[in-house]
């Protein structure tokens, strides 16, 4: 489980690199970055422990569902330049990204 969070953390790590406001990447850029390196670290070990989410007890899952949900709205920030109190479904709407849910 700490694996895929910690890989895909390093992964927006090094997309954030390439986003400066004035010299850096633009946003189309920065969502091919996100797309062909950033997910598919996040995705490498999520298959053994993501199981579907049941919402009548907390589980393991779900927790790790929350981290790797975070480093999507980490990502769609860079692309779209948003602020961080923007909704997370529209800053995925503007990116032109997925949804996590559907993404998994």
């Amino acid at each position: 489980m700490s694996s895929s969070p910690h890989k895909g953390s390093m992964g927006i790590q090094q997309v954030a690199q390439l986003a400066w406001p004035l010299k850096g990447a633009s946003g189309a850029c920065l969502k091919y970055l996100y797309i062909s390196q950033a997910v598919p670290h996040i995705m490498y070990a999520a298959d053994l422990f993501l199981t579907p989410p049941d919402l009548s007890r907390p589980s393991f899952s779900t927790a790790g569902i929350a981290k790797l949900h975070s480093l999507q709205q980490q990502a769609t920030l860079l692309i779209t330049g948003g602020l961080r109190s923007m909704p997370n479904d529209a800053l995925d709407k503007l990116a032109g990204l997925l949804p996590f849910h559907l993404l998994l």
